[in-house]
């Protein structure tokens, strides 16, 4: 017997078009190099311990796209 009760959550997930692009950087260039070390340290700097709501995810979500191609297009 246990003192715990199951807990079930359900997540709602719409189809939605998302445009892709390909975008390419030089093996082992310093340009590579940087922007690796770059996104690396924006991704470590956010705070995703606060995520407890979609909206809040969603928050995130964009701040990582427009900072992803903001360091995309300095390097």
């Amino acid at each position: 017997m246990s003192d715990h009760a199951p807990i079930t959550v359900d997540v709602l997930i719409f189809e939605e078009h998302i445009q892709t692009i390909k975008c390419s950087l030089i093996k082992n260039s310093k340009e590579k190099h940087h922007f690796v070390n770059k996104l690396i340290n924006f991704i470590k700097s956010l705070e995703t311990d606060s995520i407890q709501n979609i909206t809040t995810l969603e928050e995130v979500v964009h701040l990582l796209t427009n900072n992803t191609n903001r360091i995309w297009h300095k390097y």
